[in-house]
């Protein structure tokens, strides 16, 4: 931005104006000596006589006498160039040239100044947005770090929690079917064994801590059995103080004559003929000494063979994974479920 002070500018030729004013004066002072009017009256003017002839030579011998510097005194004296009037619009003219120059070179030296700032700004941005990048460069690379640290850390957390898992799960008691065997002997008791089921159970505990048996049931059904098992409680046997010690077996009670179930004589020969499938399945309950809730491990098993025949020692066998896969497996007790 260029500032201009038009009043350094003018103030020369206000001086100038001035010292030209007084310059005139000075030169009427140096002119000849005024003129003097009279004032015409009515009187008549008086007759100049000239002088005698006789008194020219007196005046010339006087004007002879003088000096010479006295007789230039009644002439005016000259003003010298530099102060004359024609010469002062030079000098003016001149000053107001340097005036002006020196207003030129400070406009001049403003716009310099004014390259040079903007010079510098357009660097220190650039600079500054260099760093920018540079810092958003990094933060990116960090990002990436970070994220590939969060990643490696996740996958930490997911093998050191799948290590204490399996570290849980083989500490915590684990049951399975050790045997299932039909009561009975001879062939003359099929048909009985059928029309009253019953069954020796044993469980033997495969996990590294003891488990607390609560309760059992056992459920028998001919024919074809739904996709999700339908347990009647009320053939459930309670255990107290029931505890398989790792690597134990038990061998649970048989069922009161109240908890078994009775088929009919056309299921029976279904049965033995194999046109209906027989099937045992139920649950046991058990706790841990970790505290966790109470846990139901589930068994479903299938008669295939039946031996009817005389002089057999076995009734029938049984074969487990044949059923839904909601009939096995170890999960926690639905004590809320609808039962039947």
């Amino acid at each position: 931005m260029f500032v201009v002070n038009f009043r350094i500018m003018f103030a020369p030729l206000i001086l100038c104006m001035l010292f030209l004013y007084e310059e005139q004066n000075i030169a009427q002072k140096h002119a000849g000596r005024p003129v003097a009017h009279h004032t015409q009256t009515d009187e008549p003017a008086a007759s100049i006589v000239p002088p005698p002839l006789s008194a020219a030579p007196a005046t010339t011998a006087l004007k002879s006498k003088l000096p010479a510097g006295n007789a230039d005194a009644t002439k005016d004296k000259p003003l010298p160039w530099p102060l004359h009037p024609e010469w002062m619009m030079v000098w003016v003219t001149l000053l107001y040239t340097f005036v002006t120059s020196r207003q030129l070179a400070a406009m001049k030296r403003q716009v310099r100044e004014a390259k040079e700032a903007a010079d510098t700004s357009a660097v220190t941005t650039a600079d500054t947005l260099t760093a920018l990048k540079r810092q958003a460069d990094a933060m990116d690379k960090q990002t990436v770090i970070l994220a590939s640290s969060v990643e490696a850390a996740q996958k930490a957390a997911d093998a050191a929690k799948a290590s204490a898992d399996i570290a849980t799960g083989t500490s915590l008691p684990k049951l399975m079917i050790q045997e299932f065997k039909s009561i009975g002997s001879s062939s003359s008791s099929v048909r009985e064994f059928f029309r009253f089921p019953r069954l020796d159970i044993t469980i033997k505990n495969h996990g590294q801590s003891p488990a607390f048996v609560s309760a059992w049931l056992l459920c028998f059904h001919c024919g074809d059995i739904p996709l999700e098992p339908e347990y009647n409680l009320k053939l459930g046997v309670s255990l107290q103080k029931t505890v398989v010690e790792p690597g134990h077996t038990y061998t649970l009670p048989r069922l009161y004559p109240r908890n078994q179930q009775e088929f009919t004589d056309e299921d029976v020969t279904a049965i033995i003929a194999r046109q209906k499938a027989f099937w045992a399945y139920g649950f046991i309950t058990y706790k841990d000494m970790f505290g966790n809730p109470l846990m139901r491990f589930k068994f479903c098993e299938r008669v295939l063979n039946i031996y009817d025949y005389a002089g057999s020692v076995m009734i029938c066998d049984w074969w487990e994974g044949l059923a839904p896969p909601s009939y096995s497996g170890t999960d926690l007790y639905p004590s809320r479920s609808p039962q039947k």
